[in-house]
């Protein structure tokens, strides 16, 4: 396997743990089996970034108020 190189700018340094209860780790097995998912880092990365990216989307200052666009 040839291991990817990676920009300096894209390389990840920083680390995070997460802790669930049974519950949310049994539901959390029970999607990835499904949906047959493999590399659950990626998925929580991808998982948590959208979440992020479309929350900062969301707060950006519109040009108008929402009322006079409509």
């Amino acid at each position: 396997m040839v291991k990817k190189s990676y920009p300096p700018q894209m390389r990840r340094t920083h680390s995070m743990n997460l802790t669930f209860n049974d519950k949310e780790w049994e539901a959390i097995k029970t999607y990835l089996a499904h949906y047959k998912i493999d590399n659950r880092g990626r998925w929580f990365r991808e998982t948590i970034m959208r979440e992020v990216i479309k929350r900062l989307e969301m707060d950006q200052p519109l040009l108008f108020d929402e009322e006079e666009m409509w």
